[in-house]
């Protein structure tokens, strides 16, 4: 059989094959039995084959002795090397033992037949440790910055190699990228390991990116999803579900581990896996996935432009997910969805920076005996639906358990909403669920909301709820309710404090780093693009069926202030002369707050100005609103013009308009904007509009 000689001293660089044990020693039992013996644990990450490194030369061996993978050990060459070990005592290896346990191997290998690497790898004549080398399958004068879409080569390599590398560069400013348009397919119980500052990019195109082959690791990669070059192939696609979805990262095809990977800028889901189980997914990170800048919105409207960190649906089980970030995945961070059991999900990060998404893990449907353990949001919330699902140790702006049964909550903190068992956030009495146990949580509420920092609506009687601390809401006449409960079988030991809690809630950070870009000027220039659409669709409700004699979109900064206690009105801010000295500065076209759900203050006032040309006065002016989510009073030139609820179910994403003919003037004007929003993110999220007959 083949035998690969002068492979790395002591290698420690075996990335996803039990790192951090090197110089492991094989046991006498190891050779004999197929046990593999060493310093610390073995992650087994196939059923494939396995590797162990001890010293510097290299036996292949067959898939039945169950080592690392590509069958290889490594033994030791110096005479005397290492000492093996047993259940049946110690040997120290001498020239005879090494020679033997050599010669045994040897024909071990030889009457198994299996070496998947070592005859691809010595055809190619391209090795790295093993690997080949993806370069040598691409043209000659290949370049490495992504520019040249070489699918077809990375694809052939995929095909012939079992063992495929990615080389980088040592300077992280120019590293080397490969470019490559969908669908690229690893073969099944395959390994491919990308180097430091080596990029997979994708080309414009639709489809998946990645398909794992099953039992394949990947190691290292980094995939640019290039969305916004993919602008072009969807700008002219009518506005409707998945308009803005070109396809997904990386697909599990089954028994994969993927380590320290990082998806950014994709036009769909990061890590997806669709009727796929058993997969391990560590250290592995997913950002600005989805496509919200192009509808035009910072907050999750719908399916249009929707992508997911972590995707698991469905018939998927007994999946990990440990150590793992989601930040603005523009639907979920995380998703269990579709009958699918058995899976973990540990020490987990995400949440919103640029945009509002949907939430940051979500359980959803009839999906049994999931758990998440220590997964942390401070602005971002979970839903768990299902039965027998767990939450131990988590952190999020809110926990939706309203359709969940037999639940466990436990020892879990909410930054700004509550912890909602059964019931709806409007009724106790509906929907009530069996034998919840929420137990040793922290509750910290930062409005005043009505149905209680926890509310658990229970159906068998048999639930309990205890030892639980609410930091419940109060501030002059607001006041938050601390518990709300109905057929609860245990209510002991549970804590109330009121008070204003922004200092703790604060305290829960959003992450000070982003490595993915958001292209702040693609999406200023679609929220104009939309912002127009939306108006133009408008303008009969004005009686306009051409083009305005005038139109002019207020998007951006503008002056804002809080009115925590309420004075504005009585200190009359809706008129220049009495205006807050120092207001802050808020955005006409977003929320007011894409950090919380629950939180800040409900009461806030926007201070604008306006030019109206004077060849349009004695015309018919509007002011159009594309949204407000809260009620809404608009003062011009002060004087009260309007006002219109937008706490309401339809109100909060419904436009409206005032006719201010009359209040308007040639010149310079002057428009006041009071906000309360009862519930959610608050503020005018979709540009104001000056339209003229």
């Amino acid at each position: 059989p083949p035998v690969r000689r002068n492979l790395p001293e002591a290698r420690t660089d075996m990335t996803g094959w039990g790192e951090g044990q090197p110089n492991a020693r094989l046991s006498t039992s190891a050779i004999g039995m197929g046990r593999p013996h060493s310093n610390g644990p073995i992650e087994h990450p196939d059923r494939h084959s396995y590797r162990r490194s001890v010293g510097s030369q290299a036996v292949a061996v067959p898939q039945t002795l169950g080592f690392l993978p590509g069958g290889v050990i490594v033994v030791p060459k110096e005479r005397g090397g290492v000492t093996g070990s047993s259940s049946y005592g110690k040997c120290q290896f001498n020239e005879r033992c090494h020679l033997s346990a050599r010669i045994t191997l040897t024909i071990l290998a030889a009457t198994f037949g299996f070496c998947p690497l070592t005859a691809s790898a010595e055809k190619t004549g391209a090795k790295k440790g093993g690997y080949v080398d993806v370069r040598t399958y691409l043209p000659q004068g290949y370049v490495t910055d992504g520019s040249v879409d070489y699918r077809e080569q990375i694809q052939k390599c995929f095909d012939e190699n079992a063992y495929v590398y990615f080389p980088g560069s040592d300077d992280s400013a120019q590293p080397m990228i490969y470019g490559s348009t969908a669908a690229l397919k690893t073969r099944p119980f395959s390994v491919v390991r990308f180097g430091t500052n080596a990029i997979l990019k994708r080309l414009p195109c639709f489809g998946e990116l990645l398909t794992l082959g099953k039992g394949t690791h990947l190691i290292g990669a980094v995939i640019d999803g290039n969305k916004y070059a993919h602008w072009p192939l969807m700008a002219d696609r009518p506005y409707e579900h998945y308009a803005y979805v070109t396809g997904h990262g990386v697909v599990l095809g089954g028994q994969n581990i993927i380590k320290d990977c990082f998806v950014y800028n994709l036009a769909g889901i990061a890590f997806g896996a669709w009727s796929s189980s058993d997969n391990k997914i560590y250290r592995s990170r997913a950002e600005n996935c989805g496509f919200l800048e192009a509808t035009g919105e910072e907050t999750w409207m719908g399916e249009h432009a929707s992508g997911d960190g972590f995707f698991f649906y469905p018939n998927s089980h007994n999946n990990l997910v440990k150590d793992c970030e989601a930040y603005d995945c523009s639907r979920w961070g995380f998703v269990i969805e579709g009958s699918s059991t058995n899976n973990t999900f540990v020490d987990c990060r995400g949440g919103n920076i640029h945009f509002k998404c949907f939430g940051f893990i979500d359980v959803e449907g009839e999906v049994p005996n999931n758990s998440l353990v220590r997964c942390r949001s401070h602005n971002s919330g979970i839903t768990v639906m299902g039965s027998q699902n767990d939450l131990f140790g988590c952190v999020a702006s809110q926990i939706d358990a309203m359709n969940a049964s037999y639940v466990r909550i436990i020892a879990c903190t909410t930054t700004g909403g509550p912890i909602a068992v059964g019931s709806t956030f409007d009724a106790l009495e509906a929907n009530a669920r069996p034998s919840a146990m929420v137990l040793f949580n922290r509750v910290f509420m930062s409005r005043p909301f009505e149905g209680g920092g926890i509310r658990v609506a229970c159906g068998d009687h048999k639930s309990i709820v205890s030892n639980n601390t609410v930091y419940a809401y109060e501030h002059g006449p607001r006041r938050a309710k601390g518990l709300a409960l109905k057929n609860v079988a245990v209510a002991s030991g549970n804590q109330i404090s009121h008070g204003r809690w922004d200092k703790e809630i604060s305290q829960f950070e959003k992450p000070y780093y982003l490595r993915a870009r958001v292209d702040l000027e693609f999406m200023l220039a679609r929220k104009r693009e939309a912002a127009d659409r939306r108006l133009r669709a408008y303008l009969p409700e004005l009686g306009i069926e051409d083009e305005p004699a005038h139109l002019k979109i207020l998007i951006g900064e503008f002056p804002f202030a809080w009115d925590r206690d309420d004075v504005g009105r009585k200190l009359a801010w809706h008129k220049p002369a009495n205006r807050p000295e120092t207001p802050g500065r808020a955005f006409i076209g977003r929320h007011w707050d894409t950090d919380h759900v629950w939180g800040p203050a409900p009461i806030g006032w926007h201070f604008l100005r306006f030019e109206l040309p004077d060849a349009h006065e004695g015309r018919k002016v509007f002011l159009h609103f594309g949204a407000i989510d809260g009620h809404a009073t608009v003062y011009l030139n002060g004087r009260e013009i309007g006002m219109h609820d937008g706490n309401t179910e339809v109100g909060w994403n419904a436009p409206f308009h005032f006719d201010v003919s009359e209040g308007v003037r040639a010149g310079a004007n002057d428009l006041a904007l009071r906000v309360f929003a009862s519930s959610q993110l608050g503020g005018p999220y979709r540009p104001i509009s000056v339209v003229v007959r």
